[in-house]
């Protein structure tokens, strides 16, 4: 029986969702740190993307600017992250991780992704790859760029 598109759209949200309960469960499987999970998102977002804007960051993690704030704060007052304003545009605020986090978030970040990577060990690539394309396509009919 074929499905109508509300039974597909209800399917894709489901797993969707069910992914990203998933993902922060690994998450949090896997951190031995003090950070919680949205702590340890951005601290990723800031590893890989450091003097990004605080819009930038928010961009990246699909969260509002309050809620980005709220986090980078806390952040600021634990010294994880540093603000900072760049001489050639002193009306922007950069964010970047402090020296001090530096060598654990490397672990953190290296902790996550080897352990997503040992998950995929037993699949092709082709399977990979068509998952990455799949995953892509749907973001971008989301993007309303299709």
């Amino acid at each position: 029986m074929q499905l109508s598109l509300i039974e597909y759209s209800n399917k894709i949200i489901d797993l969707l969702q069910s992914v990203h309960k998933n993902l922060k469960e690994l998450i949090i499987e896997n951190k031995n740190c003090e950070f919680t999970v949205p702590q340890l998102l951005l601290i990723h977002e800031l590893y890989h993307h450091p003097n990004i804007t605080l819009n930038e960051l928010s961009e990246r993690l699909s969260l509002s600017k309050s809620t980005v704030s709220g986090i980078i704060n806390r952040l600021v007052q634990n010294g994880t992250v540093i603000r900072t304003v760049p001489e050639y545009n002193r009306r922007i605020v950069t964010l970047s991780l402090s020296t001090n986090i530096l060598e654990k978030s490397e672990i953190i970040v290296k902790i996550k992704t080897q352990h997503l990577a040992k998950l995929l060990e037993p699949i092709d690539k082709e399977s990979i790859k068509k998952l990455i394309d799949s995953l892509e396509f749907l973001n971008d009919i989301l993007k309303h760029k299709v």
